[in-house]
């Protein structure tokens, strides 16, 4: 987004984000120092894109640039679909090769706006690449010949006419196109940077100069940290220059001493001076001066940063506090561990209100009815309409009319299945929810709730604000997509919330902390955890289909899926809006975990069961049915668990795994 620096500066954004991972350290020198210096000038009113900056963020990396779903005006221009490898920097075309002499010839054409010489001059070991087109009868590929130059390159003719003679270890046909992969003196540049030879972060300070009747100098000064609130600085002098007898300070030279700030944080932007003129200082005093001013301005920003004192007490205060409740907190949860003795949970479970129960996710009618036929009771419906009604691409969506009152249709259905077997109906609602989606799927919530509808679950606070200003007499729930990993965010959420799903990123000893946090608190918020299915790795805006041919995209009940390097598959969903689903290679299966799950107090499991069949949700929740009652009448039996495990394996999309829950996030990875 370099080029549209000023348009992301007009939104008024107080951060940007460089993506450094999986790359070298040069290239986040190179990148961020571009970024920082064009941000810089921005604040100061004075930037516009440089040719020369942009090409040096090709050659520090990149596969083609896009201006992302923020300024993009076609989004199938953010990816690229293209083989990964470093792009580098257009350089010209091959226009013969001179097989004697194993020399090049190459020509810009119409993409290089400069003459090669001026646009960018070849060093001995810059790195280049070939990228040739080779056509067969049914596929189009490139093939690509990268190199390091051994020789300087030679250049003839002139600006109308000129050519590159570069010699090659093998042919290169004409017509390849040629790109600078490597440059030397970017690398070098990079390192000087990452030494801190190149670039130094300062504060741009205004300084105005006068001196008093009695000759004596004042400093005065002002900068900004946050091109909001003015920092100004005043100091007077402790001398006084005398008349020069012989050789008087010039304004020059004065200026010249005052902008030098060294090692400081501040550099001069702006000095203006009111000389009188014919005055004599040791130049040293005139430095110290400076220095005294400098550290001045230095000591306003770290007592500007510096916190109250009554600030620092509660800090102090609040830590204490912190320290004690999870002190606390660790003891409480070593009660909730699974090494501790599990005698009283057949008794617990004979209780209705401390029961473990099994909920479901769906997107179809087809599996809610098998999900009810197994006993299900809580049913959470996020209707796909691609499930139900035939859409001409994969990638296609319906428009907002016909999406909302098919929608509507659904759920009036879903509602009297419930209904029917005294089962409660929770409208599920997408993690990702557009505004677009709020606006109009919000008038639906007064007439489903006439209907019967006494629940929605949200993924995030946007879709909860807008449902609770209906003031409508539903209950609200929250799905993962709020991520909630520790007690205080469900304490800030109980208000709102009757229910939460924890995060499945935690692990068993995460989620009893969680559990233990609540007690002797008013909290009434229940806890949901996902149990089963294959979990969501990634949703993005890109519909990954579209690459395929429109008859491609036609075939019903098509599988898709992204297989790695390794083998796995990720099934791949393409919702309602477009979007690609991706989920993870095989599905969480916690049926044998369930005397641990209770013992931490989680009682509330779901089977996400969303783009499945009606066989998939039925047998899945008699499963987990019968684990329950395994372990309500004959407590801790792990023969019948490892049994139901494995005819659960058999159900399974690409196998099974138990995620996060015993080992925990790897926190290296």
């Amino acid at each position: 987004m370099y080029d549209k620096l000023d348009r992301i500066w007009d939104l008024g954004i107080d951060s940007l984000k460089i993506d450094g991972r999986m790359r070298s350290a040069e290239y986040v020198a190179i990148v961020v120092s571009i970024y920082r210096k064009a941000l810089e000038a921005l604040s100061h009113g004075k930037w516009s894109p440089n040719d020369e900056d942009m090409n040096r963020l090709k050659l520090a990396f990149n596969r083609g640039f896009t201006q992302g779903y923020l300024l993009e005006i076609n989004k199938e221009l953010v990816m690229g679909r293209e083989a990964p490898g470093n792009r580098g920097l257009y350089l010209g075309k091959v226009s013969g090769y001179i097989k004697k002499d194993n020399l090049a010839i190459i020509k810009p054409d119409g993409l290089s706006r400069y003459n090669l010489k001026n646009r960018y001059r070849l060093e001995k070991n810059d790195g280049i690449v070939f990228i040739c087109p080779d056509t067969d009868e049914k596929i189009y590929r490139e093939r690509k010949l990268g190199m390091l130059i051994e020789e300087t390159p030679k250049y003839e003719g002139g600006r109308e006419k000129e050519k590159l003679l570069l010699k090659t270890k093998k042919p290169v046909q004409p017509g390849c196109d040629v790109y600078i992969t490597r440059d030397v003196s970017l690398i070098k540049e990079a390192n000087d940077i990452i030494h801190g030879k190149s670039y130094k972060f300062s504060i741009p300070l205004n300084m105005r100069v006068l001196w008093d009747e009695g000759n004596v100098p004042v400093l005065v000064g002002d900068f900004s940290l946050d091109n909001v609130r003015k920092h100004e600085i005043y100091l007077k002098a402790d001398f006084k220059m005398e008349p020069a007898i012989k050789s008087p300070l010039t304004e020059e030279k004065i200026i010249n001493q005052l902008k030098k700030t060294g090692n400081t944080l501040f550099s001069i932007q702006k000095l203006e001076i009111e000389y009188p003129g014919n005055l004599f200082i040791p130049l040293s005093k005139l430095n110290g001066l400076r220095r005294d001013f400098l550290m001045k301005a230095q000591r306003e920003i770290l007592n500007d940063h510096k916190p109250f004192k009554n600030s620092i007490k509660l800090a102090e205060k609040n830590l204490k506090i912190t320290r004690e409740e999870l002190k606390n907190l660790m003891n409480l949860s070593k009660i909730s561990l699974p090494n501790s003795p599990l005698n009283k949970l057949e008794e617990d479970l004979e209780s209705a209100d401390s029961a473990l129960d099994i909920a479901v996710y769906v997107s179809s009618l087809e599996a809610m009815n098998g999900a009810l036929d197994s006993g299900c009771r809580r049913i959470y419906f996020e209707p796909f309409l691609w499930e139900h009604h035939d859409r001409e691409l994969s990638c296609n969506t319906f428009n907002c009319k016909t999406y909302t009152e098919m929608s509507y249709e659904l759920i009036i259905k879903a509602q009297k299945l419930c209904d029917a077997k005294e089962a409660i109906l929770i409208w599920k609602w997408p993690s990702i929810t557009r505004e677009s989606y709020i606006k109009h799927f919000s008038p639906l919530v007064k007439p489903l709730s006439d209907k019967g509808l006494k629940e929605i679950m949200i993924g995030n606070m946007g879709a909860l604000r807008a449902l609770n200003d209906l003031n409508l007499p539903i209950k609200f729930s929250g799905s993962v997509g709020l991520n909630i990993w520790n007690h205080k965010t469900v304490c800030n959420y109980s208000p709102l919330l009757s229910r939460v799903t924890l995060s499945n990123e935690l692990s068993r000893e995460e989620l009893a902390l969680i559990t233990a946090g609540i007690q002797n608190k008013s909290v009434n918020t229940c806890f949901d955890f996902v149990v089963q299915g294959n979990l969501e790795s990634i949703v993005s805006e890109d519909c990954v289909l579209s690459i395929l041919t429109p008859h491609k995209q036609r075939e019903k009940y098509q599988f898709w899926g992204l297989k790695d390097v390794k083998k796995r598959v990720f099934p791949v969903i393409i919702d309602d809006e477009g979007r690609t689903n991706i989920l993870n290679s095989v599905e969480l299966c916690l049926i044998d975990h369930i005397p641990d799950l209770y013992q931490i107090g989680l009682k509330h499991l779901v089977i996400d069961a969303r783009s499945r069949t009606e066989d998939y949700a039925q047998n899945m929740v008699a499963l987990y049915k019968r684990g329950i009652k395994y372990v309500a009448k004959k407590g801790v039996h792990t023969d019948h668990l490892e049994k139901l495990k494995i005819r659960v394996k058999k159900l399974s999309q690409g196998g099974i795994t138990t995620g996060n829950f015993i080992k925990g996030l790897n926190e290296n990875l």
